[in-house]
């Protein structure tokens, strides 16, 4: 009998429970979804606690645009299924020491994150709150999207979810990379989407512009707007976007350095000697004109002016001034490609005794012709300088060469590295054969805040020659600390440090030390 009755009970419990489903699918059915959401909740009240059944309901209230209620029960989900520790992590500067603590959680509960975390966003998006509030919705969308990030759920969307965020937040370092991680990733687990990769590039060109790499971040929206079969609603956006770089700008620099210089040479019938601590001081001053009539070209062109004064009367001759014009115009309409053509005119004054006034020294003529690749996270650069460079005294010399360049995008504030390597073919005066020297040099950037930053750039030449005289080693290690004055854009503190070692293969080897510290106006 008791085995009759419990049979019975469990028939009738499983008939209730298959009753149960059908009816909330038929209300759904027949657009009742008040009295749906009504069966669903006091069947997950009941418990115990059935994923397909939190999902429906939080779907249910979606379709209502009720994401309040949708984001309760996800969260009640999510409790259930894990635990309430995320709940409790009051800010996103708390997960770098909590995330490695954390045990992983289930998959369940981490689809409930993620649509917490896209909910939030959402709410975002169309809230019309306080900016303090709207804040507190975003850094929690951040939260649980840091979340599923920390433990590889539903990548790559994730990461892109991230970068609008971080985009939001004016981030784009990390914008950036969250755009360009979740472009990587979308192509090895997904086939080629056009459009989506053509969104994912406008995101990525925008936050690397804003950032500040102008060059690759252009190239990205370029590449949407030339492309044919593109989006034209993304076209669009690319072309409202690269409408500012459009026109016309001008703007300039002054700058003004006091210094001090470990081995500055004297001259006097005897020959060379060298004088020890010697005082100087530098001006700049220059001026540029930028034009860009069109998306596929734009002109530029600048005067400047620089001068270097020692203040010792016995080292007038050392002095020198110099006046630069260049020219430059860039071709860009080929995908992610920059053909350049550059013109620099340099006349130097120098003074041919202590006594003297400033005189033309020579008049040089130099022209690039140059190839820019720009990929994904670097630009890779090929040039032919030619240069013809006439002497005030007679004759003229010639020199060509080749340079590459390679700057990858680091997405760092640290660590911005540009690698350079150049050739060069020198004739010399006559008597002497031609000289080859080969110039390795890198440089990188520091930013430890808006206001400081940190420039080193290192060089090592090698200039071989038949003649002894004219062969040499030279390493140049340079230095440089800015401040920058937030009351006063443009304004800065320059601190320079160079030190130069010259080995020449006759001769004995000679080193200086060059301080500086000065300001510097960018108009």
């Amino acid at each position: 009998m008791k085995f009759i009755f419990l049979f019975f009970f469990l028939f009738s419990l499983n008939s209730y429970s298959q009753f149960e489903e059908s009816s909330v699918d038929e209300l759904i059915e027949s657009e009742e979804y008040e009295k749906a959401t009504e069966v669903l909740k006091e069947k997950i009240k009941e418990g115990p606690v059935n994923l397909q059944d939190i999902l429906l309901l939080g779907r249910i209230y979606e379709g209502l645009e009720q994401n309040k209620s949708a984001i309760k029960v996800y969260l009640f989900g999510i409790r259930k299924l894990h635990s309430s520790s995320w709940k409790n992590i009051k800010s996103n500067s708390d997960l770098k020491e909590v995330l490695p603590e954390l045990k992983k959680p289930k998959k369940e509960a981490l689809l409930l994150a993620y649509k917490v975390a896209v909910l939030y966003y959402d709410l975002f998006l169309v809230s019309e709150a306080s900016d303090d509030f709207n804040r507190r919705i975003l850094d929690t969308s951040l939260k649980y999207f840091l979340i599923c990030d920390h433990f590889e759920f539903n990548m790559p969307k994730t990461q892109y979810f991230l970068g609008l965020i971080y985009k939001e937040y004016e981030d784009y370092r990390r914008s950036s990379l969250a755009f360009y991680d979740a472009w990587k990733r979308f192509e090895k687990i997904e086939k080629v989407d056009t459009e989506r990769d053509q969104k994912l590039k406008l995101l990525l060109g925008e936050s690397l512009i804003n950032y500040g790499h102008i060059t690759n971040g252009t190239a990205y929206l370029r590449d949407i707007y030339f492309k044919k079969n593109g989006s034209r609603y993304l076209r669009d956006y690319a072309s409202e976007y690269l409408d500012e770089f459009l026109g016309t700008s001008v703007g300039g620099s002054l700058s003004f350095l006091v210094g001090n210089d470990s081995n500055a040479i004297l001259g006097n019938s005897t020959g060379f000697e060298t004088i020890k601590g010697s005082a100087y001081n530098s001006k700049a001053a220059s001026i540029y004109l930028s034009h860009s009539p069109s998306y596929s070209s734009s002109y530029n062109f600048s005067l400047s002016y620089s001068e270097e004064m020692y203040t010792e009367d016995t080292l007038k001759d050392n002095d020198s001034r110099s006046l630069v014009f260049t020219s430059n115009w860039d071709y860009k309409k080929i995908e992610k490609t920059i053909l350049g053509l550059s013109y620099y005119l340099t006349k130097s004054y120098a003074r041919a005794d202590v006594n003297s006034k400033f005189s033309p020294e020579s008049d040089s003529h130099q022209f690039i012709f140059g190839w820019t690749r720009i990929f994904r996270k670097s630009t890779f650069s090929l040039s032919l300088p030619l240069q013809r460079t006439f002497y005030e005294s007679g004759g003229s010399t010639d020199s060509k060469g080749l340079a590459i360049a390679y700057s990858p995008i680091t997405f760092s504030d640290y660590w911005n590295p540009s690698i350079n390597f150049d050739f060069n073919l020198q004739e010399e005066d006559q008597g002497f054969d031609d000289s080859k020297s080969f110039i390795l040099s890198f440089s990188n950037s520091m930013n430890f805040s808006s206001s400081i930053g940190v420039s080193l750039d290192f060089s090592l030449e090698n200039n071989s020659n038949t003649s002894e005289s004219l062969a040499y080693t030279e390493r140049v290690l340079e230095l440089g600390l800015f401040y920058s004055f937030e009351k006063i854009e443009g304004l800065s503190l320059d601190l320079s440090i160079s030190s130069e070692a010259n080995k020449p293969k006759a001769g004995t080897a000679d080193s200086r030390l060059k301080t500086g510290l000065g300001l510097s106006y960018i108009l």
